[in-house]
């Protein structure tokens, strides 16, 4: 993806209002990324805890039944693989609030080597020019936090997918087995 950047040019004629304008319409944007972001960990962490709960009860399942046919094991096996699968693509891809850009910046962070010399321009539009930088800086943020959105989404798809075919296929087994 291409650096987003505000042209000299540009900057000579977007006034006060539009820079605050710009700046608040991506203020909003990254916020609402960063929301998403927060919901994706929060689908995550319910569905790590279904799978544990799955996992535990096919365990308890497996070493309290003396009379379980080889088709039920199976059954179970591929319960507590597809849950183990998950559980690594979760905490591996998913359950991460690290690597989200919030919004704001620590000081160190803030150019202010670069604003300063928006003191010097002859037309004083310090305000301005600071504001359209802040814009693309956010444009840099909103663009990191929806490839990590992308790669949670993805993986969380990944996991429901994964369970999706491991029910059928377990809950069938487990029916034959029963039935046999």
């Amino acid at each position: 993806m291409d650096n987003f950047e505000i042209s000299d040019e540009s900057r000579q004629f977007i006034d006060e209002k539009t820079a605050e304008y710009y700046h608040t319409q991506s203020s909003e944007r990254l916020n609402s990324l960063v929301e998403a972001q927060i919901n994706t960990t929060g689908r995550a962490y319910s569905l790590f805890a279904g799978i544990i709960t799955v996992i535990g009860i096919a365990t308890a399942l497996i070493a309290n039944i003396p009379y379980m046919d080889w088709l039920m094991i199976i059954s179970l096996c591929i319960m507590i693989l597809s849950g183990f699968l998950c559980i690594f693509l979760l905490c591996r891809f998913v359950i991460s609030t690290y690597d989200m850009r919030m919004k704001g910046r620590d000081p160190k962070d803030l150019q202010i080597e670069r604003y300063a010399k928006y003191y010097n321009t002859p037309d004083k539009r310090i305000y301005v020019n600071t504001l359209l930088d802040e814009v693309v800086a956010i444009e840099d943020n909103i663009n990191r936090n929806m490839k990590v959105l992308n790669r949670r989404t993805h993986n969380l798809n990944r996991c429901i997918k994964i369970i999706a075919f491991a029910i059928p296929i377990s809950g069938v087994l487990m029916l034959i087995g029963l039935i046999l």
